[in-house]
């Protein structure tokens, strides 16, 4: 059920209702017969015509659609009831294989053209992207049902999600960049006070580089310099949507499924 949203301003909701009286009594929904030896035992129930209640309207988290909304975007589930809480950026120092430095001077003497005997490496940027999922059924995340076998893999030998990377867009990062590396639900009573909810955040780790993909450092040609794909011998380059299992670092899948409950 989508969100009741404020009748002018659209991007609030209500959450909570703070407090509700009865207006202009109109009598008892059982009333009282003054005949005698009437036995009445019922509670009488005071009739308002009306009912006066105060709302608490909150800014929204989340887009909300309809399922005609979503069926017209082929089915994407994340154009409704997600948020993307955190955008947490770092610089990560890698070691480069292959690379080699040598002190360089503008003369021959020493210690000109001799090995630096110590690791080389570069800062490669990286970020960890949060992403709630909100309001989804208690039976949504329960063992055996199709979100839970594609987080954690199944009896029947699925592979889980956790630890793949994306074969197909996501969020507007490109394939092979997102690791899904992070997994949070969180369990809450439903505004609509019928059983409980879970909000979902899922951690995805992006590399723009690509999670399969190496720089390389060309200790004799810097035309040769770059980032490569890393895989088994005789495997060839395998972009993200095409990747065999077991070929390269992490295998690939499409992580948009996260988002789907069936």
């Amino acid at each position: 059920m989508p969100a009741q949203a404020h009748p002018k301003y659209r991007k609030l909701i209500a959450t909570k209702i703070l407090a509700a009286r009865g207006h202009k009594w109109i009598g008892n929904e059982v009333p009282i017969d003054s005949e005698e030896g009437y036995e009445f035992n019922a509670e009488q129930l005071n009739v308002f015509q009306d009912c006066e209640f105060s709302v608490l309207y909150e800014h929204m988290q989340f887009a909300q659609a309809t399922d005609e909304d979503v069926a017209d975007a082929g089915d994407d589930e994340t154009i409704r009831y997600v948020s993307r809480d955190a955008f947490e950026v770092a610089g990560e120092y890698l070691q480069l294989p292959g690379a080699a430095f040598v002190w360089q001077r503008g003369t021959p003497a020493a210690p000109n053209g001799q090995s630096i005997p110590m690791n080389v490496g570069k800062i490669m940027p990286s970020a960890v992207v949060s992403v709630t999922w909100h309001r989804l059924p208690e039976e949504a995340l329960q063992p055996g049902s199709a979100l839970w076998q594609r987080v954690f893999g199944s009896d029947e030998g699925d592979d889980q999600f956790l630890g793949k990377i994306n074969s197909a867009e996501m969020f507007g990062m490109p394939q092979g960049c997102v690791l899904f590396s992070g997994f949070k639900p969180i369990r809450r009573h439903s505004p609509l006070g019928n059983g409980y909810e879970w909000d979902i955040t899922f951690e995805l780790s992006f590399k723009p580089s690509g999670w399969n993909w190496v720089y390389f450092m060309d200790p004799t040609d810097h035309t040769n310099s770059g980032f490569y794909f890393v895989g088994k011998p005789g495997s060839g380059v395998q972009p993200a949507d095409e990747l065999d299992d077991g070929v390269s670092i992490y295998n690939s899948i499409d992580l948009n499924d996260l988002f789907k409950v069936s």
